[in-house]
């Protein structure tokens, strides 16, 4: 399993991305999306949802959403990260998705698990922005 095969499957999916020796980087359906360079057994997609979390009330209620949404989802799973240095003061939300990757997984095979993830993101993003239509994109939220 290696970075160029992914990204094989990227553009099959017509979805965009930077490719480096490490990871796979692009902006889809509001998440800042990271693929590592993997390590089998375990393909892992994380990403950050482009939106500031800044007033209390916001964050806690990403706790809680977040909270219930990892309870009944079996992935994504999000988790709500308050900010360091020139951050500090704003809290994110945080999705992770891992899949098996093992030596000898079929095109087809890969296809599934990286749609899969990037379905399973989308529809979190999408529930998030349902729940927080007052917040805004912090970053660039064009679609590669």
């Amino acid at each position: 399993m290696t970075l160029d095969r992914i990204a094989e499957e990227f553009d099959d999916l017509d979805v965009g991305y930077e490719l480096d020796e490490e990871h796979i980087a692009t902006i889809l359906d509001g998440i800042a999306l990271v693929v590592m360079s993997p390590q089998p057994p375990v393909l892992m997609l994380t990403g950050r949802w482009l939106w500031d979390l800044q007033a209390d009330e916001d964050v806690e209620k990403a706790l809680a959403f977040a909270h219930e949404f990892n309870e009944r989802a079996y992935q994504p799973r999000l988790t709500v990260e308050e900010g360091e240095d020139e951050n500090e003061g704003t809290a994110h939300v945080y999705f992770s998705c891992s899949m098996p990757a093992g030596a000898g997984m079929t095109d087809e095979q890969l296809t599934g698990a990286v749609e899969m993830g990037l379905q399973a993101m989308s529809m979190a993003a999408a529930a998030l922005c349902d729940e927080f239509p007052h917040l805004e994109p912090s970053d660039t939220n064009e679609e590669n």
